[in-house]
């Protein structure tokens, strides 16, 4: 899977090597690997940073994915997009209950 890293982190690998990671850059990394830069608040899924930008067919305009978006996505790119957009969900948790998270809080703050 594709990921942003949005701060520079050296995380270990599957195999058990070091491998760093640069702010800015698009890398393809493990699940796992995901998980550990995702834990340490260090990377988001590059699907999930894309359609986080301004003017992107998959927003009403006011910087939220439209329900059907939310619905396609898979469960790791709804805790990528709950963790950019700063909503508590539990990682544990079944793709319908963090979606209707996710769905609750952008009611709530529209």
């Amino acid at each position: 899977m594709d990921v942003l890293i949005t701060r520079n982190m050296t995380i270990a690998t599957d195999v058990g090597a070091t491998r760093q990671f640069v702010k800015g850059e698009t890398v393809a990394v493990s699940l796992s690997e995901f998980g550990r830069l995702r834990r340490a608040k260090s990377a988001v899924l590059a699907t999930a940073a894309a359609s986080s930008e301004p003017g992107d067919d998959d927003h009403d305009g006011k910087g939220e994915v439209e329900g059907e978006a939310l619905e396609e996505m898979t469960k790791a790119e709804l805790l990528a997009y709950a963790d950019a957009h700063e909503i508590d969900v539990d990682p544990k948790a079944a793709k319908a209950v963090i979606l209707a998270k996710i769905k609750a809080e952008e009611e709530a703050n529209a």
